[in-house]
């Protein structure tokens, strides 16, 4: 378990770091935008996190400045970022919504998904212990943070109903 704290910290530390070398306000803003464009089209379509997933992450990543392993981390970590506002967001639609006990039960239910989140993605640095790790941790922090999203949302709509 001490290992996997350790691994934990250390890519934690790593994807905050990108965070905050990531996309300036106005360029987090703009994503968001595109993200939620793409979501509004693929809901009539499909999943939208899985069909909107990678919107900013992949073509950054076919840049030359995204071929590096820190360059793939902040490529996807930018759009995790994104994906996290999109969650913030909804959740934040969502608490109103809910009376006293069902908002406590959503607090602790989002409680337990960030620990589950963090250590799932945490895993491959346990698996891989190389440069290949930081990628596909930053990868598995976006397709959570995404999916997670759009289950919020779902329970925002579920709501509105």
């Amino acid at each position: 378990m001490t290992g996997l704290r350790s691994a934990a910290g250390v890519f934690l530390l790593i994807v905050v770091s990108a965070l905050a070398v990531g996309a300036d306000h106005q360029e987090s803003r703009a994503l968001v935008e595109r993200i939620d464009a793409c979501v509004a089209e693929a809901g009539v379509h499909g999943n939208p996190a899985d069909l909107c997933l990678g919107l900013h992450a992949q073509p950054c990543m076919d840049t030359p400045d995204g071929q590096t392993t820190a360059g793939m981390v902040q490529c996807i970590a930018g759009e995790a970022e994104a994906w996290d506002t999109i969650l913030n967001r909804e959740y934040q639609r969502l608490l109103p919504r809910l009376d006293a006990e069902q908002a406590a039960a959503m607090r602790k239910v989002q409680r337990a998904w960030i620990a589950f989140r963090d250590a799932d993605c945490a895993f491959p640095h346990i698996l891989i212990r190389g440069t290949l790790a930081h990628p596909w941790g930053a990868d598995c922090i976006m397709q959570h943070t995404a999916r997670r999203a759009m289950e919020i949302r779902g329970l925002v709509e579920y709501t509105e109903n």
